[in-house]
C-alpha cells in the first residue's frame, strides 16, 4: 500500500505530528522538517518512535528563514503539507519582518515543489485567522471562504496579542494563491479554527492548553516551584501582571524585601510604548513597598544592557558608572533594541524613585545568565550562550568575547546584596570579565562587599548541557540512537546515575529492579521513569540475582551489559558465605545470559576498591590493578563490612574467569568512595559515610584517615567510556583524589561553618587513627585510555550537600 514520498514541514508541531502519524498509517514515506534551533517543544523523539518511523520516516533541517534548505527535503515526493509558520506572539520581530520571513519562506517552498518535477499538490495549513478579523461581520453572522481578514483592521484593533501573526498569516496564504496561480501549481489552504485534541509530543500546544483554559485556570506550569524543599510551608503564589501595578499589592502587603526580576518580555508596541509599560509597572511596584511600610529593601534585576551599549571601545572596562546611549543603541542596533533600552530607562527610573522617596534599592546587571534551571523549556539566555552545542552559527557573533555568570551565582548575589548593610546601587555581575567584543565589564565592586563566585566557565556548561539534554538530543539529529543495554539494580545511587547518563547519551536502556524493598514495600522507580528521554527509551524489569533466570529478558536484544547489582541484604559478617554464593551464582546467571543472547558484545562489571587494597600491604604503598585483595586477611583483620569486601573480591573473580573461558569480553570497574548527587529521595550508604564530618558522626572518622574519592558522574562516565572503548580489558581502579583527614576538616569547617563539625584532635590521638590506613590507588591504567575526570573534591561535597538540601536530609 506504498502511495510515495510527501514533505511535512515544521514535522515537530502539534498538527504537524498529527499528520505525519496519518501518512505514516496510511502508506506514505514521510520527510518532515525540524528547525535546526527549534526550543524543546520540537523534540522529535515522539516522531522517530511512530509506529513504522524507522523504516519510513526522515528528517531534515530546514528553516524558514533559508528556504534553500527545503529543496532536499522535498525532491523526490509526490505532495508537500506546508505546516511550518513564523510565530512570535512576543513581538520580538514587527509585523513586517514577520510577514517578509513568512512569505519570503513560503514562496521559496513553493518554488522548490515547481523546481522538483515530482510533486503534484501542496496542501498548505492556515488559520481562521486569516478570515474572521475583518471588523465588518457581526458575531450573528457566518463567515466561510470568500471573507479575508482586514489588515487595516488588525493594525488598528489588535495591538496587544498576536497582531503579527495574524498579518503575517494573512497576507502570506494570498501570496500563496497568487502564485499557484500565477505558476498553474496545485495549492490547496486549510483554515483551522483552535485545533483541540490529543498530541503526539510531550508538550501541551498552545491551543489545546488555550482550549482548556478552565481546566488550567488559565495558570502557568508553576508545579517545578511546588515542588522545591520547603515549597508546601513557605512559597504562596498571587496573580500579578506588570501591565496592573496594583496587583503586586497583595504580595508585597508584609513583605520585609522585594527581588523585583519580571519584565516585560515584547509585544507588538513600539520601544516607545513597550519602555513606558516597563517604567510605569515597576513605579507602581515601587510605591506598594512605599505604601506597605515593612519593605526595608528593594532588589532590581537589571541588565548588562544598561551599561555597555555607549560607543565605547572592545579594549575598555565598564564599571557601574557607565550608562547605555539609548541614541546609540537606536542607531547601530537591530537585535534586541526595545531590551536594551527598556532595560536602561527602567533602571534608571527606578534608582531616581528610591532616592526621591529614601527606599533603598539595589540594581544588579547580570551579563549572560546560564547553568541549570528548574522549569522545562530551556531559557532564551542559555539557549543563546549554547549556539555552538545548537549549531546556531547565525548567533557566533554575540560570543566574539561574551561575560558568562551562573545563574546560582546570580541567584545569590541577588541575596547577597539584599542581606548586606551597605550595598548601595548598582552592581555588576560578571563571571568572566574577558569575553565579549563589547567594552569589557569589571565586578570590582560586587566582589568588595564579600561576596565569591563559585562557578567557572566548564560547570556553567557541563549543567546546562545536562539540563537540556532532551532538547540538544532532538537538535543534533536524534538518529544517534546507538542501541539497547541492560542495567541491573536501576534503583542504586550509581546505577541510576549510568542509566541517567546513557540515556543522554543516545542508548536505550532496559534496568532491572526487585519488585520490593528491603523492608517488603514497592520500590519506588518514579526518579528513573522521570527521567529526561525515559518515557522513550527506558524500560524496567522485575529481576532477583537470587533468581538468575529473571535477567533473561531484560538482557535479550542489547548489545552491552553494566553489571551494577549487588546482594545488599546483609551488613553482618556472620552471612559473608552466603552472601558471597548468592552474588557469585546471581552474577554468572546475569553472564550466561549475556552469552545466551547472541548480541551482548561486553560487559562492564561494578566491582570495588574493596577488591584490591586490603592485602596487608603498608599505607605507604601504592597499588594498582594487579593486587587483589587477600581474604584472608579480610577474616582476621577488618571487622566493619567484612562480607562486602570479601563477597566483591571474590565474585570479581569469578567474572573474570567466566569472561577468559566463554570469550565473553568482560571489563570490571573498581571505584573508591563514591561521592555527590544522588537520584532517589534517600542519601546513599556511601555518601552519608563520606559525609561524616558534615553529620557529626565521629564515629566514621578512623574510615576517613585518608580517603579515595570519586564523583558518582564521573564513575557513570568511566563505565561508559570503558564500554565504547574497543581495547578496554581487564579491571580498572576508579578514583580521583586523595584526601586525608586532616585537609578534608580544614576544608569543611571552612566552607560550611554552619554544620559545626565535630573536631578531629581527639581523634587524631587515638588508637584508630593509625588502624585504617590502607594503601593509596592508582587510577593510571582508566587515564590511559583517555578518561579525564570532571570533578574535584569540592565539587563532590558542594553537589552533596545540595542535594541533601533539596530532600530535606540536611
Amino acid at each position: 500500500m506504498e502511495k510515495g514520498s510527501v514533505c511535512v514541514t515544521r514535522g515537530t508541531g502539534f498538527l504537524a505530528s498529527w499528520i505525519i502519524k496519518r501518512l505514516l498509517e496510511e502508506g506514505y514515506f514521510v520527510n518532515a522538517t525540524v528547525r535546526s534551533n527549534s526550543g524543546s517543544r520540537n523534540d522529535a523523539t515522539y516522531l522517530i518512535n511512530l509506529p513504522g518511523a524507522s523504516k519510513t520516516l526522515k528528517i531534515f533541517k530546514a528553516d524558514l528563514s533559508k528556504p534553500e534548505t527545503f529543496e532536499a527535503p522535498i525532491k523526490g515526493c509526490v505532495g508537500v503539507f506546508h505546516v511550518a509558520h513564523p510565530i512570535d506572539f512576543e513581538g520580538k520581530e514587527s509585523k513586517e519582518l514577520q510577514t517578509e520571513k513568512a512569505i519570503k519562506g513560503s514562496l521559496g517552498i513553493l518554488q522548490a515543489c515547481v523546481d522538483s518535477t515530482t510533486v503534484k499538490k501542496v496542501v498548505y495549513t492556515f488559520s481562521s485567522t486569516t478570515v474572521v478579523l475583518n471588523g465588518k461581520k457581526k458575531h450573528t453572522e457566518i463567515l466561510d471562504e470568500e471573507s479575508w481578514s482586514d489588515i487595516d483592521f488588525i493594525h488598528t484593533n489588535i495591538k496587544d496579542f498576536g497582531a503579527p501573526y495574524f498579518v503575517s498569516n494573512t497576507l502570506t496564504e494570498k501570496a500563496t494563491l497568487e502564485f499557484d496561480e500565477n505558476n498553474g501549481l496545485d495549492v490547496v489552504t486549510v483554515i483551522p479554527t483552535y485545533i483541540q485534541g490529543p498530541f503526539v509530543g510531550t508538550c501541551c500546544p498552545g491551543s489545546v492548553r488555550v482550549s482548556l483554559a478552565m481546566i488550567f485556570g488559565s495558570k502557568k506550569d508553576v508545579s517545578y516551584l511546588t515542588t522545591l524543599p520547603r515549597a508546601t510551608e513557605k512559597l504562596k503564589f498571587f496573580d500579578a501582571d506588570i501591565n496592573k501595578p496594583e496587583t503586586f499589592e497583595a504580595p508585597i502587603k508584609g513583605c520585609i524585601g522585594v527581588f523585583h526580576v519580571a519584565h516585560p518580555t515584547g509585544s507588538s508596541d513600539s520601544v516607545e510604548v513597550f519602555t513606558e509599560k516597563s517604567i510605569k509597572g515597576s513605579l507602581g511596584i515601587l510605591q506598594a513597598c512605599v505604601d506597605s511600610k515593612t519593605v526595608k529593601k528593594f532588589v532590581y534585576t537589571s541588565s548588562i544592557s544598561a551599561v555597555m551599549f555607549n560607543g565605547k571601545k572592545h579594549t575598555e572596562v565598564l564599571g557601574e558608572e557607565s550608562w547605555s546611549d539609548v541614541d546609540y543603541i537606536n542607531s547601530h542596533m537591530e537585535f534586541g533594541a526595545w531590551y536594551h533600552i527598556s532595560k536602561t530607562l527602567t533602571e534608571k527610573a527606578i534608582l531616581e524613585f528610591g532616592e526621591k522617596e529614601g527606599l533603598d534599592v539595589v540594581t544588579i546587571h547580570p551579563t549572560f545568565v546560564h547553568g541549570p534551571f528548574l522549569g522545562p523549556e530551556c531559557p532564551n539566555s542559555v539557549r543563546n550562550v549554547m549556539a555552538m552545542i545548537f549549531g546556531d552559527t547565525h548567533l557566533y557573533p554575540m560570543l566574539a568575547r561574551a561575560p558568562f555568570v551562573h545563574v546560582d551565582d546570580v541567584a545569590s548575589a541577588h541575596i547577597h546584596l539584599f542581606e548586606h548593610p551597605n550595598a548601595k546601587g548598582s552592581f555588576l555581575k560578571s563571571e568572566d570579565v574577558e569575553k565579549m567584543m563589547y567594552p569589557r565589564v569589571s565586578s570590582e565592586k560586587l566582589l568588595s562587599t564579600g561576596f565569591q563566585f563559585k562557578y567557572e566557565i566548564e560547570e556553567m556548561f557541563d549543567e546546562a548541557i545536562d539540563c537540556s539534554q532532551t532538547e540538544i538530543r532532538s537538535q543534533l539529529n536524534i538518529e544517534m540512537q546507538k542501541g539497547s543495554v541492560c542495567v541491573t539494580g536501576g534503583t542504586g545511587f550509581l546505577a541510576s546515575w549510568i542509566i541517567k547518563r546513557l540515556l543522554q547519551d543516545g542508548y536505550s536502556v532496559n534496568t532491572t529492579v526487585r519488585s520490593q524493598s528491603h523492608s517488603g514495600s514497592r520500590k519506588d522507580v518514579s526518579y528513573l521513569t522521570n527521567l529526561p528521554l525515559a518515557s522513550e527509551r527506558l524500560k524496567i524489569f522485575d529481576a532477583d540475582l537470587s533468581k538468575p533466570e529473571t535477567f533473561e529478558a531484560p538482557i535479550k536484544g542489547c548489545i552491552g551489559v553494566f553489571h551494577v547489582a549487588h546482594p545488599m541484604d546483609s551488613g553482618s559478617n556472620d552471612n559473608v558465605e552466603v552472601v558471597t554464593e548468592q552474588s557469585i551464582k546471581g552474577s554468572l546467571g546475569v553472564l550466561q545470559a549475556c552469552v545466551d543472547s547472541k548480541t551482548v558484545k561486553k560487559v562492564v562489571y561494578t566491582s570495588s576498591v574493596s577488591a584490591v587494597m586490603f592485602n596487608g600491604e603498608k599505607h605507604t604503598k601504592v597499588v594498582d590493578e594487579e593486587s587483589w585483595t587477600d581474604v584472608d586477611y579480610i577474616r582476621i583483620h577488618v571487622k566493619f563490612g567484612a562480607w562486602y569486601h570479601i563477597s566483591k573480591t571474590l565474585t570479581e573473580k569469578a567474572i573474570l574467569e567466566f569472561g577468559e573461558k566463554e570469550g565473553l569480553d568482560i571489563v570490571t570497574v573498581l571505584p573508591t568512595f563514591i561521592h555527590g548527587p544522588f537520584l532517589g529521595p534517600r542519601c546513599p550508604h556511601s555518601v552519608r559515610d563520606v559525609m561524616a564530618m558534615i553529620f557529626g558522626d565521629t564515629q566514621m572518622y578512623p574510615m576517613l584517615r585518608r580517603a579515595p574519592f570519586v564523583h558518582v558522574d564521573d564513575v557513570a562516565s568511566a563505565h561508559i567510556h570503558l564500554f565504547e572503548y574497543p581495547n578496554a580489558k581487564g579491571r580498572y581502579i576508579c578514583s580521583k583524589t586523595e584526601v586525608p583527614i586532616e585537609e578534608l576538616y580544614k576544608l569543611l569547617s571552612t566552607k560550611y561553618p554552619e554544620y559545626k563539625i565535630p573536631n578531629i584532635d581527639n581523634f587524631l590521638k587515638s588508637e584508630d587513627a593509625e588502624k585504617i590506613m590502607f594503601p593509596s590507588v592508582l587510577s593510571k591504567k582508566l587515564l590511559g585510555t583517555g578518561f579525564e575526570y570532571k570533578y574535584g573534591i569540592e565539587e563532590m561535597y558542594d553537589d552533596a550537600i545540595e542535594c541533601c538540601k533539596r530532600n530535606n536530609i540536611l
